[in-house]
């Protein structure tokens, strides 16, 4: 068992008690890091109208407009990612309390855990890749590789969800719902 132990990945090497807590901590990290997200792209685009004329003006205000679209299709995939996670542990856990229930499910538990602080991290790089490109000193490319770290994030998030979901869940189809909104 010892060589089982050496493979197992360090990323999220928490006791199995501490994941009930630390899915709970991210996910609300996850929507915290998105809420500070959206105000900044709302602070740049007020800060835009006041200084901004002619085609500036417009570009920055449909690239931060963008951006503030994709937050908020994030904050509903975070709440939709949420509500289904609670929905996936009410029904798998039996008479076990939640903790429980994510530490026999800790590898399901980790993959949820990484993919939410992916999409966090996410929005967070997003709002400053469009800061340093509506002040001039980024490039548009690199909006668009955040927006594909946010796809890729969003999509695994969806499939570590999907994993313990049962397939006809009303959760589950709100997730896939809101998933194809952050990927438009």
């Amino acid at each position: 068992t010892s060589i089982g132990q050496d493979l197992r990945p360090k990323g999220l090497d928490v006791e199995e008690e501490k994941l009930g807590d630390l899915v709970d901590e991210e996910m609300a990290a996850t929507a915290a890091a998105v809420e500070i997200a959206a105000a900044r792209i709302e602070e740049m685009l007020n800060k835009s109208r006041a200084g901004d004329r002619g085609v500036k003006f417009e570009v920055n205000e449909r690239i931060l407009g963008s951006c503030t679209d994709l937050m908020q299709a994030i904050q509903v995939l975070v709440l939709a990612s949420k509500d289904l996670q609670q929905e996936i542990v009410e029904s798998g856990r039996g008479a076990a309390s939640p903790k429980e229930f994510y530490a026999r499910n800790s590898r399901w538990t980790e993959g949820l855990i990484s993919a939410s602080k992916a999409v966090g991290w996410g929005a967070t790089v997003m709002v400053d890749a469009a800061d340093l490109v509506v002040q001039g000193n980024g490039k548009f490319e690199e909006l668009m590789v955040c927006s594909h770290e946010i796809a890729a994030s969003t999509a695994q998030l969806v499939a570590a969800s999907k994993v313990k979901a049962d397939k006809d869940s009303v959760n589950l189809s709100k997730l896939q719902i809101a998933s194809r909104g952050v990927n438009q």
